[in-house]
């Protein structure tokens, strides 16, 4: 099965790249910002540097540690589709390794997954319009632009070892929506910003031993930041032009986001349900390097700081908690243009 499953992998990669040449050949793209078929390949990490769960019952609170990294790969493919249209689809995989330390009356809990990532992005350049200066030529974006973004995940495995179980009747999906736009306003600087809404859907049945949940959740966010290129600086040998990216750039943006509606349902082993409030709040502040090196090649380095805190309201029958985790996250790859 999993040597069909990777054929089939492979194959279906020939036919896209195939099908992305065709409608790539067949359009005018020479003012398209994008300008070339793309493909991009990454892969990092993130690790939790501080974690902390602080449950809470009947007016006592006991604090315990929490930790969590993870490990993922990204592959993408862009596509421009005439001079103001492109698409962008990727797929890839992420492995998360949890836990909470051990107290006198709590037990200790770890927990490995891992996740199968995708999205599509449809982006739409206005060709001719400045918010600057008229002549954007030097900028790579060129002009301003705006691109929604469909993007999830979807949980392949589940291992909880505390119970020393497989739970393969795990489900964890997230779905989310993004709009962002790039604000061209001068040569060297464009303006970045984006919103987004994200559905999450969390369960696992219940066992003779262990109790089952149901979650469901939707947030909201936001982010704005800004990408500075230093125009006329990149590590090209005989530079023709060719790459998109054309001078080495950094980028900052902040972002956060908030659950505006959350519910947990905790099913005991007979059968019980206990339904909580979920409150959860983020921000975190993102930083990306992008170096053309050739006409044809692009590495990108990033860097994210991020804080988060959620909240499981406290019930009659369950405890609450309140968790709060700051996390780093960093990835490497490249981007190669299939240039004509």
């Amino acid at each position: 099965m999993r040597r069909g499953l990777r054929l089939f992998t492979v194959g279906a990669y020939v036919l896209w790249m195939s099908f992305a040449g065709r409608i790539a050949g067949a359009a005018d793209t020479s003012r398209n910002p994008d300008r070339w078929v793309e493909l991009g390949l990454q892969g990092g990490g993130s690790v939790s540097v501080y974690g902390n769960q602080a449950a809470s019952s009947k007016g006592t609170t006991q604090d315990r540690g929490t930790n969590s990294s993870s490990l993922n790969f990204l592959n993408e493919l862009l596509v421009p589709l005439n001079n103001n249209w492109s698409l962008r689809a990727a797929g890839g995989i992420t492995s998360t390794g949890s836990g909470t330390d051990e107290t006198k009356t709590q037990v200790g809990a770890s927990n490995d997954n891992a996740s199968a990532n995708y999205l599509a992005t449809l982006r739409y350049y206005f060709l001719d319009s400045h918010l600057g200066s008229a002549d954007m030529s030097k900028n790579p974006d060129q002009c301003p632009s705006l691109a929604a973004t469909w993007s999830g995940s979807t949980q392949l495995f589940n291992d909880d070892i505390a119970t020393n179980t497989v739970a393969e009747n795990a489900l964890q999906n997230i779905d989310t929506l993004t709009v962002d736009t790039r604000l061209p306003v001068a040569d060297a600087v464009t303006i970045l910003g984006d919103v987004f809404v994200s559905r999450s859907h969390s369960a696992k049945d219940t066992t003779s031993t262990t109790a089952g949940s149901n979650s469901k959740s939707t947030s909201v966010g936001l982010g704005a930041g800004f990408r500075y290129y230093a125009v006329g600086k990149n590590f090209i040998h005989a530079d023709r032009g060719t790459n998109p990216d054309r001078w080495s750039s950094v980028s900052l943006v902040v972002g956060g986001s908030r659950i505006t509606r959350g519910e947990d349902d905790q099913i005991s082993v007979r059968g019980v349900t206990t339904t909580r409030d979920l409150q959860s709040k983020t921000g975190d502040l993102t930083s990306e390097l992008r170096l053309p090196v050739t006409n044809t090649l692009t590495l990108r380095l990033s860097l994210e700081g991020s804080w988060s805190q959620s909240e499981v309201a406290e019930t009659a029958a369950l405890a609450g908690s309140r968790t709060t985790t700051v996390s780093l996250t960093g990835f490497a790859g490249v981007r190669y243009y299939f240039i004509d």
